[in-house]
This record gives C-alpha cells, structure tokens and sequence, in this order.
C-alpha cells in the first residue's frame, strides 16, 4: 500500500494536537517526519484490523526529503509547480481551437 498525503506543509509552524516537538525554524526533522508517520498509521488502524501484521516495511519522506531527492520538486511539492485557482477548472488557459492535430 503506498499512502501519500499531499498537502503536507512545507514548513511546520505547530501541531494542533500538541504531540509533535516542531522546530522553531518550521523544517522538518527526521523525529517529526516520523511522528507525523505515526499519527497516519494510528488513524489507519482504525479502519485495518490487521494492518501491523500485513506491513513488511515502511519509508517516510517528508517535503525536506522529496526535495532532496529531486530538483523539481521544490519545497517538496509534489504538485511541481503552481496551483493558483487561475490554474484549475474553468479558469485554466483554454485550448486554442486554431491547433490542429494530426494523427
């Protein structure tokens, strides 16, 4: 099972529960990166009778991490660019009609 949770922050201000020591600075640290982990994994077993049982193995990565590991993705967004409004749905640039494609 892979879980990927998108909207993680890029820098942490707090945590709302009080459970997780951010640093003052908002990066991530690898006991953060862990604890935040744990918190998913606990929600999980909530609904996964048997989740420990079926894990062989588990790796987390942070935003911190996803940006070291790739250029493009900066700040460790893995949308790998902008995601203004005037970039979704309606407001997105429209296909221009003129284009013609061939097949």
């Amino acid at each position: 099972m892979w879980i990927q949770i998108l909207d993680v922050p890029r820098n942490v201000e707090g945590d709302a529960a009080a459970e997780i020591a951010v640093r003052s600075d908002g990066q991530w640290t690898t006991g953060m990166r862990e604890e935040f982990a744990d918190r998913i994994i606990e929600r999980l077993r909530r609904h996964i009778t048997n989740l420990d049982s079926a894990t062989i193995g588990r790796e987390v990565l942070s935003p911190a991490d996803l940006e070291s590991l790739n250029i493009n993705l900066v700040g460790g967004d893995p949308y790998g660019g902008f995601c203004g409004l005037e970039q979704s749905f309606l407001w997105r640039p429209a296909w221009d009609q003129r284009i013609t494609i061939h097949r």
